[in-house]
C-alpha cells in the first residue's frame, strides 16, 4: 500500500539515504539538492510502501509563478525520485496515481498539477501517463538535461 506524507526534518537522514541511478541524476538530482530546495512555497513529500521509505517529491504552489507554461492556479510536482532499489517494481507509478487524490485532500486551492519530463526519460514520461497525467502541446527548454515534455493533470 502506498502511503504519501509531508516531508519534516525527522525525515531528512532517510530521505538522504534514497538514492538514484546515476544515469538518472541530470533528472532529478540528488536527495541533498531536493532537501536544499524546501522552503515556505516548495513542500517536501516522502512515499512510503508498506511502511517502507521507497522515495520522495517536491510540490511548488510558486510553480505558476515561475513557469510561464503552467496557469494561475497550478501546483508544480518536482523531483520526483524512486530509490534505486525500489524501482522496477510499480511504486512509482502506483504513487503518482495516488498524487492526485493527495493533492486534492492537502491542496485544495489548486486546481491542476504541471511537471515536466526530460524528453530523454520515456520510462518516467510513461510513469505519470498511468497517472492520468497528459502532455501539453509544449516543450520547456529551461532544464540542465535538455528539452522536456510539460505534462498537467486537470481536476
Amino acid at each position: 500500500m502506498i502511503n504519501i506524507d509531508v516531508m519534516t526534518p525527522k525525515h531528512f537522514d532517510d530521505v538522504r539515504n534514497l538514492k538514484v541511478n546515476p544515469d538518472q541524476i541530470p533528472f532529478v538530482g540528488t536527495t541533498k539538492e531536493i532537501i536544499e530546495k524546501i522552503n515556505d512555497q516548495v513542500i517536501g513529500h516522502v512515499i512510503y510502501e508498506n511502511n517502507i521509505l521507497v522515495g520522495c517529491f517536491l510540490l511548488d504552489k510558486s510553480y505558476s509563478r515561475d513557469y510561464d507554461f503552467a496557469p494561475k492556479g497550478a501546483l508544480g510536482l518536482r523531483a520526483y525520485l524512486v530509490d534505486h532499489k525500489q524501482q522496477g517494481k510499480g511504486i512509482g507509478t502506483r504513487a503518482v496515481q495516488v498524487i492526485p487524490s493527495f493533492v486534492t485532500s492537502h491542496y485544495p486551492e489548486f486546481s491542476s498539477i504541471f511537471l515536466t519530463v526530460n524528453c530523454k526519460n520515456p520510462t518516467a514520461k510513461k510513469c505519470y501517463e498511468s497517472g492520468g497525467f497528459i502532455e501539453t502541446e509544449s516543450l520547456y527548454h529551461g532544464g540542465t538535461a535538455g528539452p522536456q515534455y510539460v505534462m498537467k493533470f486537470v481536476f
